[in-house]
């Protein structure tokens, strides 16, 4: 009996294992590693997709890169007419599932990214964890940046996004932190990446969004600043211009801020109190820094040079009318009764809410040397 149960068993078990019933043929497919969107005239996009030949994807580098990826680009009205375009002429399906990156140029960001990202939103195959940069220029020529050690351009971008970088004043931003504070009354930032002479790439600040449209940049500095008030620093390098040419690097490798709203008198208020630890990473013109008195002189100098950046950030998120540090949702989350109306007119809110600024720095480590080497 129990033999015979056995056999029924295992006569029925293919039937109760399931399959891959909706599996695609990876030679059916043109796998995209990246996209990018470029304004182009009368109102529509060009589009280029970076796709990936998995023949020639090797897991170490070097090697003929240009085998691994080919670009293709068209010029259209919306963004999935220029995706069957590509399905007609590569003969293949696209597939966004291993989407590394969406790069958008400048002038399309300036225009309004309702459009864009509505395709990307709606795409099932997109994750919603893809990060999105603004190039400085075109988005087409950053996906067709020169490599050296990478095998894909969308690899390479994506690495100078990467949080273990030694100086962080960017972050990286994916389409559901862009939808999130694109439909709140904060504002949403993208990276900027500008493509400099012989393939060099280098982030160049912050593009500000007003909703969906770009409204202006922050450079460096500010972006660094941004990031300091919004406890998303990482740590990284700094300097400060001192007398007679000299400079002064140290590395900021810890960071908080308590940013804490106040209601008075029906008054609201923002009060933002700035810790950072630094070492020394390298020094000219300032002298010894082993003694108590030359370690409290350089905290005292690095205070009074975050405090001037800090208020430069919030100066220029006002002239373009961004709150960039999400004051708003701080503000409404303790005094939701009180911020009901400004919070309804929060732009001109923003533009005169009072904010005050302190900072406290401490030295730790002054390097491997007692003083300036001669």
């Amino acid at each position: 009996m129990k033999k015979t149960a056995s056999i029924l068993l295992a006569l029925c078990m293919p039937f109760l294992l399931s399959g891959c019933w909706s599996s695609e043929e990876i030679t059916t497919l043109a796998i995209v590693m990246g996209i990018g969107v470029d304004a182009a005239a009368d109102g529509e996009y060009e589009v280029t997709v970076q796709i990936a030949q998995p023949s020639n994807l090797k897991f170490m580098s070097g090697g003929d890169n240009q085998d691994a990826y080919f670009n293709a680009s068209s010029t259209g009205i919306g963004i999935q007419q220029q995706m069957h375009q590509f399905e007609t002429e590569l003969s293949r399906e696209i597939y966004n599932g291993h989407m590394e990156m969406i790069v958008i140029g400048k002038e399309a960001a300036e225009g309004g990214l309702e459009q864009i990202m509505d395709y990307f939103y709606r795409e099932s195959e997109a994750r919603f964890n893809i990060p999105i940069v603004i190039a400085d220029g075109k988005a087409s020529d950053l996906l067709d940046v020169e490599l050296k050690l990478e095998r894909l351009p969308v690899s390479r971008l994506a690495g100078m996004l990467s949080t273990n970088r030694v100086d962080m004043v960017v972050r990286k931003i994916t389409m559901d932190d862009f939808l999130r504070n694109a439909v709140s009354n904060s504002s949403a930032t993208l990276p900027i990446i500008e493509q400099l002479e012989e393939g060099a790439l280098e982030t160049k600040g912050v593009a500000v969004f007003d909703k969906y449209k770009m409204v202006g940049e922050l450079d460096q500095e500010q972006a660094r600043s941004m990031l300091i008030l919004t406890n998303k620093y990482g740590g990284g390098i700094a300097t400060i211009e001192l007398p007679d040419n000299g400079v002064f690097t140290f590395e900021i490798t810890k960071s908080s801020a308590s940013v804490k709203p106040e209601c008075e008198n029906g008054e609201l208020s923002v009060n933002a109190e700035v810790y950072l630890e630094f070492r020394v990473s390298d020094v000219s013109e300032i002298g010894e820094l082993y003694s108590d008195e030359a370690r409290h002189n350089a905290e005292k100098m690095v205070n009074a040079a975050m405090f001037e950046r800090l208020a430069d950030v919030i100066t220029r998120s006002r002239e373009l009318n961004a709150d960039v540090f999400d004051f708003a949702d701080i503000i409404y989350c303790r005094y939701p009764r009180e911020s009901e109306s400004s919070i309804k007119n929060w732009d001109e809110e923003f533009r005169n809410l009072p904010v005050s600024i302190s900072v406290t720095s401490k030295m730790y480590s002054s390097g491997a040397v007692l003083k300036n080497i001669q």
